[in-house]
């Protein structure tokens, strides 16, 4: 990445969260959840365990350290596709599963 594109990348993400402030608080609030719940089902405090988004964790990392792909990451665009893919079905079941770590946590602080 050239020094002008990092800039530029630099000062559309400042103007972003100046703009934007409740988007940059969410994603604060987000990771300090995601945080908590992966403590919690470290120490196994939290009873549910997320299988399905564990096996598929496993499966998108596996995938994306694996250099055989459906299309390979040597074309371009294309070749990133697929891994993003799989990261973003990860990320949509793990969303669901932080959502319903934190209706319980707040359903134990009643």
């Amino acid at each position: 990445m050239t020094e002008k594109k990092i800039e530029s990348s630099a000062t559309a993400l400042i103007a972003t969260v100046v703009k934007e402030p409740a988007r940059m608080e969410e994603a604060l609030a987000t990771t300090s959840k995601a945080s908590r719940y992966l403590r919690s089902l470290l120490s196994r405090e939290y009873p549910v365990t997320p299988w399905r988004s564990l096996v598929l964790g496993f499966v998108a990392l596996a995938y994306l350290v694996n250099p055989l792909d459906l299309i390979p990451d040597a074309i371009l665009v294309l070749g990133w596709l697929d891994d993003m893919t799989l990261m973003g079905l990860w990320l949509a079941s793990m969303r669901k599963d932080i959502a319903g770590f934190a209706a319980w946590e707040k359903e134990r602080e009643e």
